[in-house]
């Protein structure tokens, strides 16, 4: 920020057409004053992975399964809804048998402060390759759903503009792309770009990527000392 350098994360789901039609959704009051949210990631296990990655030792990178994979649905959950976590509530665990340093296995209560709940549930488990990945979000006029690996979500409105049709599903295209993240990880860096070539509006600040290792951190002491853990300026434990 001192060096007016434009910032980015690999957070992609901001980039996604469906991630972004979910948060227009929420922003034009479809779903109403919003009451829960929930997001799953069980991907292959650690033995598929390689237990020798270096991402499952936690001296050189920091946590487990919430650091590599969790986090990007900590954003979305964030970003998609407009709200901040401020309480934690997290079992960590290593399940998998193999000699890790980090937990394969994670699940998270959490409170937004806009008095929303959510939950957050991530695993190193499966054996093949497509990985079982959900997200939900509910309000008092209506719900999302979404399974990940596909390109539809599922939206039923109480909504007055919905009236006619209460129960909606929407399609979406992909071209599929190679390299990582495909069309997304595409549309994440021709943004990215935009903002320091063309002054168009950065898509994540230092503080976005910040209140995610917030999140993590406090899960980790949740976790370690049995007990809720409230963020720091985010609310009282």
């Amino acid at each position: 920020e001192e060096a007016g350098v434009i910032f980015a994360t690999g957070y992609m789901r901001r980039a996604s057409a469906i991630g972004q039609a979910i948060k227009g959704l929420v922003d034009d009051g479809v779903l109403g004053r919003l009451v829960s949210v929930e997001a799953r990631w069980i991907p292959t296990s650690v033995k598929v992975r390689d237990p020798g990655h270096f991402l499952f030792d936690g001296t050189r990178s920091g946590g487990g399964i919430l650091h590599w994979l969790g986090c990007h649905w900590l954003d979305f959950m964030g970003w998609a809804t407009s709200a901040q976590v401020t309480q934690v509530a997290a079992i960590l665990d290593t399940l998998s048998a193999e000699p890790i340093g980090v937990e394969d296995t994670a699940t998270l209560s959490l409170r937004y402060d806009n008095s929303m709940v959510g939950s957050l549930h991530c695993a190193y488990v499966t054996d093949q390759a497509r990985d079982q990945r959900f997200f939900g979000l509910r309000g008092t006029r209506g719900w999302v759903e979404w399974e990940r690996d596909g390109l539809e979500i599922t939206v039923r409105s109480s909504h007055p503009a919905w009236a006619t049709a209460p129960t909606r599903t929407f399609r979406f295209q992909q071209d599929p792309l190679p390299g990582y993240g495909g069309a997304e990880g595409l549309a994440l860096l021709q943004a990215f770009i935009a903002a320091f070539r063309e002054g168009a509006q950065p898509m994540f600040t230092t503080d976005d990527a910040l209140r995610v290792l917030q999140v993590l951190d406090a899960a980790q002491a949740s976790s370690r000392d049995r007990r809720h853990v409230a963020l720091e300026g985010q609310g009282t434990p």
